[in-house]
């Protein structure tokens, strides 16, 4: 499924989007630069979409959108264009988001996508083992026998193993992630009508998450 996406739509706005600016004054007080924030866009399950469009010919979206969209990200689409699609439908019913209708604004259906450019993808799938310790005995094996081309040994951190850690910044070109999904439900609740169904519960405990982040460089040299 796809997990996490940022993407630059080419659209048609009446002005531009933003959740506040950070404006920068020269020595007598006349504005030098001004830098618009994100919007931040809570969803149905209180997880957070951010938007802007700096000019009004481009809208950049960015964020955990089946996490967005459903209120957990066990499962979900595998495929970008539809995703972003379902995203904008639900943000063009939001007041105060998106001016008007999306064909307002030269959105006219997922084809009118085709221009959309992507600057991160999380490619993610879930292996089941046949309990939690499962789950954690692989993690600790990997960390210290597993080497990734190019990006050598994995990092653990805060109990996720990343093969190319980006220490401390933004990553820009690839990433494999691993983590034990039962206990990061805990820290990022699932709907509570899933936290309490113990089948759900008992399932996600067997599940190590593997998640593939491409990044701007990697997908800029991949096309």
């Amino acid at each position: 499924m796809i997990d996490w996406l940022s993407v630059r739509i080419p659209v048609r706005l009446p002005a531009p989007i933003a959740g506040g600016h950070t404006v920068k004054l020269d020595r007598e007080g006349a504005v030098v630069l001004t830098t618009p924030h994100r919007l931040m866009v809570e969803g149905s399950f209180s997880s957070s979409l951010s938007i802007r469009a700096p000019s009004i010919g481009e809208l950049e979206i960015s964020g955990n959108l089946a996490k967005w969209l459903a209120g957990h990200n066990l499962w979900g689409s595998d495929c970008p264009i539809s995703l972003l699609w379902a995203a904008l439908e639900r943000l063009e019913g939001m007041p105060g988001v998106l001016p008007g209708s999306l064909s307002s604004i030269g959105l006219d259906g997922p084809a009118s996508l085709g221009a959309t450019i992507l600057t991160r993808i999380d490619c993610t799938g879930m292996l089941l083992l046949d309990a939690l310790a499962d789950v954690r005995a692989f993690l600790r094996s990997a960390e210290l026998t597993g080497r990734m081309t190019h990006r050598g040994r994995g990092v653990m951190d805060e109990g996720t193993l990343v093969f190319g850690h980006a220490r401390g910044k933004a990553f820009t070109r690839s990433q494999i992630v691993m983590y034990a999904k039962g206990p990061e439900t805990l820290k990022h609740r699932l709907p509570d009508f899933m936290m309490t169904d113990p089948e759900v519960r008992s399932w996600v405990d067997r599940c190590l998450r593997v998640e593939v982040r491409l990044g701007r460089l990697e997908l800029q040299e991949t096309g």
